[in-house]
């Protein structure tokens, strides 16, 4: 197991900081890292940026079908196994981006606790942004909107991308692992791919752009409360597509909590308080699962 994962943590590891030191170091994105881009520069920011996540995302994907050959597998066979498709699983990955909005609710909930929970920033971002052209008020009937189509968007695109990290970190990881459904498991993936980030947060800012290397800690945590949810489904499937709608809730949903309160990012949606949701909602679910299991 040993040689196996030194191989795929080399690899999935060694690709995401190429495509890392690529996006870096490309003269207009590297600007826009730290000033306002250049209007003319925006469309084409956008696309590197779509461009390095997408392939970021893939390269535990890559990973894992060269680890698949060098031990001489089936590569179609084994990422047919990860998924394995079928009429259960497909009612997993609809219903699994639930425990995410159940997330947000304790978010918001807690952040109104604390006094922290205003969407001022946010509905300031948006009407200065369209020039004042849209007012205020149909700003906040947007962001319910948003919020509503987040949910079709991370069972589409978003879990698109995401599928390319969930075939490495859930899918060949977790069989490296034995499929071992416990606290280790949980602790080892969840900790890996909080690392994995780790490039992309010191040289992009990704996801902390103020705190960079300080933000790192934060996050392994969050990857690895959210692991636990997505191994005890990928488990109860027996595929890795609930763990992928998921992640693609994550990405689609979890960046408003960036938006709707005033915290700094130590304590914010991907800092303390977003730690705290996802720790109570982790407990609830596996409690719930649980409760059924015992009746069932």
């Amino acid at each position: 197991m040993s040689f196996k994962l030194s191989v795929y943590l080399i690899l999935s590891f060694g690709l995401a900081l190429l495509a890392d030191l690529i996006l870096y170091s490309s003269p207009i994105t590297a600007r826009a890292l730290y000033t306002q881009p250049a209007v003319q520069n925006v469309i084409m920011v956008s696309l590197a940026v779509v461009a390095w996540g997408l392939f970021r995302m893939y390269t535990p994907t890559i990973a894992s079908i060269v680890c698949l050959m060098l031990e001489g597998r089936d590569v179609r066979k084994s990422l047919g196994n990860y998924l394995n498709f079928n009429r259960n699983t497909l009612t997993y990955f609809l219903l699994a981006p639930i425990i995410v909005y159940l997330a947000f609710g304790i978010f918001l909930l807690l952040s109104m606790m604390l006094g922290t929970l205003s969407i001022d920033k946010y509905v300031k971002i948006i009407v200065e942004g369209s020039g004042g052209l849209i007012k205020e008020d149909l700003v906040r009937i947007m962001i319910i909107i948003g919020l509503i189509l987040d949910y079709p968007a991370a069972l589409t695109i978003n879990s698109f991308f995401a599928l390319g990290e969930e075939i490495g970190w859930r899918g060949y990881l977790f069989e490296l692992m034995g499929r071992r459904n416990d606290i280790r498991s949980t602790v080892i993936i969840g900790s890996l791919w909080g690392f994995w980030h780790s490039t992309a947060i010191i040289l992009l800012g990704f996801n902390y752009p103020i705190l960079r290397a300080a933000g790192i800690p934060l996050f392994v945590v969050f990857c690895i409360l959210l692991t636990a949810p997505m191994l005890k489904l990928t488990t109860m499937s027996s595929s890795i597509l609930p763990a992928v709608s998921i992640h693609g809730a994550v990405n689609a949903l979890w960046r408003t909590t960036l938006l709707v309160t005033t915290m700094s990012e130590t304590y914010g949606g991907l800092g303390i308080t977003g730690i705290a949701s996802w720790l109570i909602t982790v407990v609830m679910i596996l409690f719930i699962i649980k409760l059924s299991s015992g009746k069932a």
